[in-house]
This record gives structure tokens, sequence and C-alpha cells, in this order.
């Protein structure tokens, strides 16, 4: 390796600049050291390898992550007033009574970087909405609550809601007093309907599968990341009388619109999966560092045979 290029690399590495360095076989790297930065080694013959390539495109995707400023990446993404240090999401399937329900909640950390007086919109829906029966239809409609855990000046969630059914929620949320730059918000959304996805087989609409790369699906869920989020958490819970195993459960990532438009596998490559068994429940945990906005992250699976 050429000195000047050697200075050059101390040189970022004291201006705390992230390095990335491709190094073809060959070059020694006297001297250097991987605090300094990223390498990786490449083969002239071989620059077309998929492996290198897959290897090259995470190494280049992870230095976008960690180069881009905060505010910056919002921009890109219209959520010019805040980043989340973190999102925590919790799907979970409860046995209730003689039946089961979905419960999800989301847990998160909004730092604002500019003042903001405008309202933030939120939504969930079912991706999968199963069929109306006599018995589902006379469910209680979705239950939605917001709880401020901890905030700057004692800042509430006021709440506007446009339409509220079992299957959908739609509602502008504003903080009061409006954020500052430097204000924070933890707070904690919970949702509960039986309709939010299939229980049961007999539930599944025969229309809508979800095609990916381990099959076809009746059902998948997950979250749409919308802003900046240095760190996130999905964690799925199916309560134990269910009985559903972990060969049963597909996580996947994929860009999202009004559906799924494509997988990326690379961005699931670069997740922490952990299965887990609780009391018999089964537990599937997935986490990432700087998720894609635009993106689901999310499991499919297929809705088990009602019990006799």
């Amino acid at each position: 390796m050429p000195p000047a290029v050697q200075d050059e690399i101390a040189l970022a590495y004291g201006m705390n600049t992230p390095v990335l360095i491709f190094v073809e076989e060959g070059v020694k790297l006297s001297g250097f050291n991987n605090n300094f930065g990223t390498h990786l080694m490449f083969d002239r013959k071989n620059l077309y390898n998929h492996q290198f390539l897959e290897k090259a495109i995470r190494a280049l995707h992870d230095l976008r992550i960690i180069v881009q400023d905060l505010p910056d990446v919002a921009a890109v993404h219209g959520m010019t007033e805040c980043y989340a240090e973190y999102v925590n999401h919790l799907v979970e399937l409860k046995h209730v009574g003689e039946d089961f329900t979905w419960q999800y909640s989301t847990s998160r950390k909004l730092v604002f970087t500019h003042s903001s007086k405008r309202g933030f919109p939120t939504t969930a829906w079912a991706l999968v909405p199963p069929l109306s029966t006599a018995s589902l239809d006379s469910l209680p409609n979705l239950e939605k609550k917001f709880t401020v855990d901890s905030s700057t000046r004692n800042i509430k969630i006021v709440t506007q809601v446009d339409h509220q059914s079992p299957e959908r929620y739609e509602a502008i949320i504003r903080f009061d007093p409006p954020p500052e730059a430097g204000d924070f918000v933890e707070y904690t959304s919970s949702i509960t309907s039986r309709r939010l996805n299939p229980v049961w087989l007999d539930e599944r609409p025969q229309e809508r599968l979800f095609h990916l790369a381990n099959g076809e699906f009746a059902c998948a869920d997950g979250l749409v990341i919308i802003y900046k989020v240095k760190k996130f958490v999905i964690e799925f819970r199916f309560d134990a009388k269910y009985e559903l195993q972990r060969k049963d459960l597909h996580p996947f990532v994929a860009a999202y619109t009004s559906s799924i438009d494509y997988e990326v596998d690379s961005e699931l490559a670069r997740m922490e999966i952990r299965e887990e068994k609780f009391g018999g429940a089964l537990v599937l945990r997935m986490v990432v560092e700087s998720p894609l906005p635009g993106h689901l992250y999310g499991v499919a699976w297929n809705p088990k045979q009602r019990p006799a």
C-alpha cells in the first residue's frame, strides 16, 4: 500500500470519518489497522462473482447508513422534523376465552431536529382481513391507545380519529406543546382487534396470497418504516395454545407501497433473528440497525386448521 494512501486513511480516522477500502488481492496492507475502517478484498478476474457482489453491496449500504446525516436522511423520505432513536414493535396472538385476538404494541423515542406544529398521520390496518362471518362481525370494534412514557417539557399526545373499524384505524396525532429542536417524546401505542389477521384457515380469503421466495402465504404482518430509525426491534409472539412451530414462520423484508413490491434479501441478511419459547409461546425476534424507510419488515405464515 502506498504511504500516501496510508496517510489518507489515518487522516480520515483522525477526523472520525468512516472509511471503506476495496483492496485488490496481492496488495500488502502493511501497517493497516481495522480500527481505521472496513476493507474488502477483491480479485480483478472475479468482480462479477455473486458472493463478492453481495458483500460489496452490503458494505456500501452499511457505509451509506453511517455517513448520512440523520436530518438529511429524514428529508429524503419526507420526515424533516424528527428521527427515532429506537422503534420496538410487538405483534402478539393472545388466547382470550375460547378464542384468540391480535394485539400490537409499539414503543418509540422520537427526537426532534426542528420545531414541529403539524400532525403526524398514524394508520394501522389488516394486511389480510379475515372473511366476514356472523361471529366475527359481531365482535367489538378495534381499540387503540397512546401513552406518553417520557418527554421533555411534559409533552402530551392529542389524537384526531378519522376512521376506526375492526380492520383499520386512521388518525392524526399532534404533540402539545409543539416540540422544538432538541425535544424528544417516548410513547407507546397499542392496538387490539380480532380481525387484524385470519386466525383459522377457514377465515382465509382464497384470492389473497403473498407470493414470497419461500412460497405462498395467506398471512403476513409487520411494520413499514416511515422515517429514519437508529435501532429497530420487531417481535412476533404466538400463544402456546395456538401450537404454531418455528418452521411455520418465514421472516422477510420487502419494498412496500400499497402492497409487497419485491423482497430485499440483503436487508434480511443484516438482521439478527432469534427464535425462543416462553411458557410454550413461540417468540420470533428480529433486530436491525438503521432499517430502510419505505420497507416492510415482517413475517409470513399460514393459519392453522380450526380445531374440531
